[in-house]
């Protein structure tokens, strides 16, 4: 495709990476700034917790495969001992 007289880029790569990097410096100090304010707050939070216990855990139930299998292995082990 041509280009025509009239197309000029905004500004060269260099300069869009010189900008994305300083785009990318920014988001880092700001999300660095902003964890160390929730870090205090962690901190006072501690004092109201309560303990929360979790109920036990049940075993799953077998499937119909693992059920199956587990008949098949008996009954080869049933031979291998006799």
């Amino acid at each position: 495709m041509p280009i025509t007289k009239h197309h000029k880029k905004k500004y060269p790569n260099s300069e869009w990476v010189r900008r994305r990097n300083i785009r990318r410096m920014t988001q880092r100090l700001a999300s660095k700034l902003g964890t160390s304010d929730t870090a205090e707050a962690t901190v006072h939070s501690k004092d109201n917790l309560e303990e929360v216990r979790s109920t036990s855990v049940k075993p799953k139930q077998k499937g119909l495969w693992q059920r199956s299998m587990g008949a098949i292995k008996r009954a080869f082990a049933a031979k291998r001992g006799s």
